[in-house]
C-alpha cells in the first residue's frame, strides 16, 4: 500500500512535531511506500530536516520506499547544499 502524506506550508520548529506524527503513522501502517508531497511546502528549518532524516533512519531496515516530490526550486537549493539529495529519494 502506498501512503502519500501532504507536507504543511512551513515545516518549522511548531509544525515538525506534526509532519514526524504523519510520517510515523504511516510507518506504523507498514505502507510499501511513503510519498511525502511537498507541493504546498515553501519554508523548510533544520528541525523539519531532521525530520525527513529521522524517517529515512526509521525505515533503513524496512522495506517501505520514502519518496519525496513535488518540491520547490528554493527547497531543492535546501536539499542540495545540505547533502540530502544523495541521502533522500526526491523525484
Amino acid at each position: 500500500m502506498t501512503k502519500t502524506i501532504k507536507s504543511m506550508l512551513r515545516v518549522d520548529a511548531p509544525n515538525s512535531p506534526k509532519l514526524e506524527e504523519m510520517l510515523d503513522a504511516a510507518i506504523a501502517e507498514n505502507a510499501d511506500e511513503i510519498i511525502l508531497d511537498m507541493e504546498e511546502t515553501e519554508y523548510i528549518c533544520s528541525v523539519g530536516l531532521r525530520v525527513l532524516i529521522g524517517t529515512q533512519k526509521k525505515l533503513r531496515d524496512k522495506t517501505c520506499k520514502f519518496i519525496i516530490r513535488n518540491v520547490k526550486p528554493d527547497i531543492m537549493e535546501i536539499f542540495k547544499v545540505t547533502g540530502f539529495t544523495g541521502i533522500l529519494t526526491i523525484e
